[in-house]
């Protein structure tokens, strides 16, 4: 019961300070100057408390201003919040179209740079595992594509097209085990065989061991077997191994084109020529 009072007590003394103002006022209509003694009297009693209650109401509203300005703060930061959001994605779109930019007008320099007929491709899958390096691009038979087209990018050799559906192609990447590319060390022409090892490297066969190969030469097609045209950047010897015995050495190459990270490739139409040497 005690805590009933106590909550509602300060409602309690407003309204007797009300009442109490209303009977004087009253009071002094009805009597005249003959009040004005009482009145004083009373007004000097109950000063303090209208102050009081003044005070409190004063408080009151400018404890409400606040409530409703701290809402109003709170509703704007929502919405900057919002705004914020809206220019994040505004702004990752813009970033992303200045990236396909630069790589399309890479493409289309490289393009001109090829005399035979060539199709842009997106890559619209991946299928990456211990032994098998696959991606599959959204150009197929209706396109023109068929088995053994060269895929490239600007940076260098990606791989062959291995399976066509109507609208689907996939790629047989340079660094999977059952890839071969005739190439050549563009520096001095020796000849090998590029074979994929499965990871970020391949690895150039048959170097005769007579032949200086050096860290950093460029490798490229040979044009051997009629699947890759002559003259494309396949990547950078990173290692030599050569025994003190045998016929052959053999070098590590790291692939130019970066294939973990390609979005947009293009496929060579071409009519390739059957080979042992590039299957």
């Amino acid at each position: 019961m005690d805590l009933n009072l106590n909550k509602h007590r300060p409602l309690s003394l407003l309204i007797f300070f009300l009442s109490a103002s209303s009977f004087l006022i009253i009071f002094q209509g009805s009597k005249g100057k003959r009040c004005n003694t009482v009145i004083e009297s009373s007004m000097t009693i109950f000063s303090p408390l209208q102050k009081l209650t003044i005070n409190i109401a004063r408080g009151t509203r400018y404890v409400w201003s606040d409530y409703i300005a701290l809402v109003n703060i709170r509703q704007e930061n929502r919405e900057l919040k919002n705004k914020i959001e809206i220019l994040k994605n505004i702004n990752n779109q813009y970033i992303e179209a200045v990236q396909a930019n630069k790589r399309l007008r890479k493409l289309l320099a490289f393009q001109k740079k090829i005399s035979e007929l060539t199709i842009s491709s997106e890559i619209i899958g991946k299928d990456s595992t211990n032994w098998c390096q696959n991606i599959l691009l959204d150009k197929g038979r209706q396109e023109g594509i068929s088995v053994n087209m060269p895929v490239v990018t600007y940076n260098g050799v990606v791989g062959k097209i291995h399976e066509v559906t109507n609208h689907t192609a996939k790629v047989l990447l340079i660094n999977d085990i059952n890839s071969s590319v005739a190439v050549l060390i563009q520096r001095n022409r020796a000849e090998g065989i590029l074979v994929g090892k499965a990871k970020n490297y391949c690895t150039i066969k048959y170097l005769r061991r007579d032949v200086e190969v050096k860290k950093g030469d460029r490798v490229i097609t040979s044009g051997m077997g009629g699947v890759f045209p002559k003259g494309l950047i396949v990547g950078t010897v990173s290692k030599i191994h050569k025994n003190n015995y045998g016929l052959f050495q053999y070098a590590e190459v790291i692939p130019e084109a970066n294939i973990s990270k390609l979005e947009e490739v293009f496929i060579i139409k071409r009519t390739p020529a059957f080979s042992l040497n590039e299957k």
